[in-house]
């Protein structure tokens, strides 16, 4: 039940970006370089968490 409500949520998401994407007045603009910092930190963290699992 719970992995039905999260799909459903998440298309809904989907569908709403899209929409609001199309239609027309959609803003773009260039994200902070802390986002990009902060992505790769969390990447290689959860690579670090994960290796010990695998090797054990």
């Amino acid at each position: 039940m719970g992995c039905a409500s999260i799909t459903m949520m998440f298309a809904a998401f989907t569908s709403a970006y899209v929409v609001r994407q199309s239609a027309g007045n959609w803003l773009e603009f260039q994200l902070p370089n802390i986002f990009w910092v902060n992505t790769v930190v969390l990447l290689l963290s959860s690579l670090f968490c994960i290796c010990p699992i695998a090797i054990l």
